[in-house]
C-alpha cells in the first residue's frame, strides 16, 4: 500500500495504462488546426481540462506528440509519450522520481512520502507529464512551466534563461545550481562524498543526471537567441497546410527535415545547401565526437581496472589517491556529455565544450594511468 502522510486529496480517475499527453511548446490558438468544439472549450476552461479534453481541441498537436522517440529503431518505444508506460517498468520509481514528471508532484508529495513505490501511486494519477506541464490553460494556451518542484528551483538553476528553454529545463537540468562543469561537479561531488567511495575502485562515483540546459546555456546557439523548443519543437504545416507547433519534442532532429531546414538560415553560409546535407553535417558532427567519446572511454577502463588491482591489493599511496579522483572526474566528464543518451548525440548543444570536456575527461584517464604505471 502506499505511504500516505494524511488524509487523500486526489481523486482515482485514471487506470495504469492512460497515457497523457505533454504539450512542451506553445500551441498558437490561431492557424494550428484547433478542432471547433465549443462544449470542449466550455468545460476545459470552466476547471481542469481532461487529457481527452486537450486533444480534441488539439488534435494536431496531439497526433505529433503520440509518436515514438529516439529509441525506435531498437524496438523501444520511448519518450514523453511513452513515459509512464516506460517509468511503471522501472522497480526503483517512486514519488521522489516523479518531481519532475508529473503536474500533480506537488499535491502527491503532500499526501505521500517520498519513498512511495510509483505502482503504489498510479491509481492517484491522472495527469503524469500533461500539458499543463508548459500551459496553463487550455483556451489561452499561456506559457507556464507547471512542475511545480521547478518553482524552488528555477532560481538558482536556470534564473534568467529564456521562457523556451525553461520550459525544457524543468526536467533536463542537472539540479546543481551553476553552469560550468567545475562548480556543478564540486556540488555533485560533495553528495557523493557522504555515500563513500566505491569499493572495488576506492573511487567516489558522481552522477551527472542530465544537464542539457547547463550545456546549451553559453553555447553559440543560445548566444544567437535560440532555445530549446526552436530546434526541437518547429513550425510545420498540417494536413489542411496550415502552421502548426510539432510536439514530436521526443524525435531526433537528425530524423526531421523540417526542423533542419531552420539551420539553414545560417549554415548555408558554410556551403551546406538543403535539410539532407544538414542532417549529414550533424551526423558526421556526432560521430566525430563519438570517437573522441570512446578514445576517452577505453582509458577510463584501463584506469579502472589499475585502481581495482590496487584496492584489492590493500595499497594505499598519494598517487594512488589522485589516480582515483582522476578517475572519478573523467568518468563524470563523460556522463555529463551523455546526459543518458549515446554519447555524441547531444553534440549541437554546444560541439566547443563538449569537445573540450571529452578531452579532458581523456586527459585526466591517462594521468592516473601514468601514476600507477
Amino acid at each position: 500500500m502506499a505511504k500516505r502522510k494524511g488524509k487523500v486529496l486526489i481523486a482515482s480517475t485514471v487506470a495504469a495504462s492512460l497515457l497523457a499527453l505533454a504539450c512542451v511548446s506553445a500551441c498558437a490558438p490561431n492557424g494550428t488546426g484547433k478542432a471547433a468544439d465549443s462544449d470542449t472549450a466550455e468545460a476545459a476552461s470552466s476547471e481542469r481540462a481532461t487529457i481527452e479534453e486537450w486533444r480534441k481541441m488539439y488534435p494536431d498537436q496531439y497526433a505529433s506528440f503520440a509518436t515514438t522517440g529516439w529509441n525506435v529503431d531498437k524496438g523501444v518505444k520511448a519518450g514523453h509519450y511513452y513515459m509512464f508506460q516506460n517509468m511503471q517498468q522501472q522497480d526503483h520509481a517512486n514519488l521522489d522520481c516523479m518531481s519532475c514528471k508529473t503536474t500533480q508532484w506537488d499535491e502527491l508529495s503532500q499526501v505521500y512520502d517520498g519513498s512511495t513505490p510509483l505502482a503504489d501511486l498510479v491509481p492517484e494519477i491522472n495527469s503524469f507529464f500533461d500539458c499543463y506541464v508548459c500551459h496553463t490553460d487550455p483556451e489561452t494556451l499561456e506559457i507556464n512551466p507547471g512542475i511545480r518542484s521547478f518553482d524552488t528551483k528555477r532560481e538558482t538553476y536556470i534564473p534568467d534563461a529564456p521562457e523556451g528553454t525553461i520550459l525544457c529545463g524543468q526536467c533536463h537540468t542537472g539540479y546543481t545550481p551553476g553552469f560550468d562543469i567545475d562548480t556543478i561537479y564540486a556540488e555533485r561531488g560533495a553528495e557523493s562524498a557522504e555515500k563513500g567511495p566505491d569499493e572495488a575502485t576506492g573511487a567516489l562515483k558522481v552522477s551527472a543526471g542530465h544537464p542539457d540546459v547547463e550545456i546549451f546555456y553559453d553555447s553559440t546557439h543560445a548566444d544567437m537567441g535560440l532555445t530549446c523548443i526552436d530546434c526541437h519543437m518547429p513550425t510545420i504545416e498540417n494536413a489542411n497546410g496550415q502552421p502548426m507547433t510539432n510536439h514530436n519534442a521526443s524525435g531526433r532532429l537528425t530524423d526531421n527535415l523540417e526542423a533542419l531546414e531552420t539551420c539553414l538560415d545560417c549554415h548555408s553560409s558554410k556551403g551546406i545547401e538543403d535539410a539532407a546535407q544538414m542532417r549529414d553535417f550533424v551526423r558526421n558532427a556526432q560521430a566525430e565526437l563519438n570517437a573522441k567519446g570512446e578514445e576517452a572511454r577505453a582509458l577510463i577502463s584501463q584506469l579502472s581496472d589499475m585502481l581495482k588491482e590496487a584496492t584489492a591489493a590493500g595499497e594505499e599511496s598519494e598517487a594512488l589517491d589522485q589516480a582515483r579522483e582522476d578517475y572519478s572526474r573523467a568518468s563524470y566528464n563523460l556522463t555529463y556529455v551523455e546526459g543518458k543518451h549515446k554519447l555524441g548525440n547531444k553534440v549541437a548543444h554546444d560541439p566547443e565544450e563538449q569537445h573540450g570536456i571529452v578531452a579532458q575527461a581523456a586527459e585526466l584517464a591517462q594521468h592516473g594511468i601514468d601514476l600507477l604505471s
